[in-house]
């Protein structure tokens, strides 16, 4: 699939994640499914042991349940507070610009409604998990478009797909998308089981998968002369058998990325950490790039991967103003994204 190359200019961004240590997953003997999706899910992505760092973990619960019974009051106050950095970060006067503007808000999550597993109480937070956050749209006075996109891990890119869309138009001047991603092990796992792409044991040494929750706040503007260049060249869908899709995507590489840097992220499935190790060894015998992984360096969030590949752009963009972002689904899925630092006197 070709993608309309306009791009969209990220000018403020808020990304954080649940502050809490990392806390391993104990299956027990009375969720029997659960317990069996845990060792299939090793299998598949060729671990013994998962490590998952949490918003809302109560210390008074057994250690063995607290990764499970999680509060989610926390993640939705993070939610807000990364839309108020993205607030300040703006001041007063661009604040009340936008306010005054055209502006579409998409809500982005991987599940769906999940407020029957957060034990939520109230209708007006069950509104806010599995509809729309009610309080952020209140905030930037959005008065057009409002949309939740769930798409697994392919939401953010879904979602930014769409905006693309409608920054092409006339009709609107910015879009945010405000997203979360929470790690319920059974989901974690679940999500694995229509990737049965499991392989020997012996051709991985890292024995540990982390996933780490996180919540994000983005904005687009249309009138910005400074800020991230983000374009969706394509999606395509990849070879079936692992050596035709290594061998693709070394075409991929030599012919068509120009930048110095390419940013991986990916899916926990073992066959996608051997084929980003095996471009890697192809990049150090046969370029002068640099492969930054992002699912190393970070832990795994779900569709907030792409997120923190945009963080770690920001962070190296003065030694590589450009990089491209290649995103895997599991699927089999690749989706190519340019990424650059764009340089202007500033309108906002």
């Amino acid at each position: 699939m070709t993608i309309k190359n306009t791009g969209l200019t990220l000018t403020n961004y808020s990304i954080l994640e649940a502050e809490s240590p990392f806390l391993p997953f104990y299956p027990t003997w009375y969720n029997t499914h659960e317990a069996s999706l845990f060792k299939k899910a090793n299998d598949i992505a060729n671990v013994d042991s998962w490590l998952f760092k949490r918003f809302g973990v109560d210390e008074s619960v057994l250690k063995q349940e607290r990764v499970r019974k999680t509060s989610y009051r926390e993640w939705v106050n993070t939610l807000n507070q990364t839309c108020l950095n993205v607030s300040k970060q703006l001041g007063p006067k661009e604040l009340f610009r936008l306010n005054q503007e055209k502006t579409a808000f998409f809500y982005i999550d991987s599940w769906g409604e999940t407020s029957t597993l957060e034990n939520v109480n109230s209708w007006r937070d069950s509104l806010t998990i599995d509809i729309l956050p009610k309080a952020i749209i209140k905030q930037f006075h959005i008065k057009d478009i409002t949309s939740k996109i769930r798409g697994e891990r392919n939401a953010l890119l879904l979602g930014m797909l769409a905006a693309q869309d409608l920054m092409e138009s006339t009709d609107y001047d910015n879009v945010i998308i405000c997203g979360q991603y929470r790690a319920h092990p059974i989901h974690v796992f679940s999500e694995l089981q229509t990737n049965k792409l499991a392989t020997s044991k012996k051709q991985m040494t890292n024995n540990t998968q982390e996933v780490v929750e996180r919540v994000c706040c983005l904005l687009f503007r249309k009138s910005a002369q400074q800020g991230i260049n983000i374009k969706l060249d394509g999606y395509s869908l990849l070879a079936d058998r692992p050596k035709e899709r290594l061998k693709e995507l070394k075409i991929l590489l030599c012919e068509k990325v120009d930048e110095k840097q390419l940013i991986i992220t990916h899916t926990p499935l073992s066959s996608h950490k051997i084929l980003v190790e095996q471009l890697r060894k192809f990049t150090i015998e046969n370029r002068k790039i640099n492969l930054a992984a992002i699912n190393q360096l970070y832990a795994d969030s779900g569709c907030l991967n792409v997120a923190s590949a945009i963080e770690y752009f920001s962070q190296q963009s003065d030694v590589y103003p450009q990089s491209k972002l290649w995103a895997l689904d599991g699927q089999w899925g690749l989706w190519q994204l340019s990424l650059s630092k764009k340089v202007g006197r500033s309108s906002i």
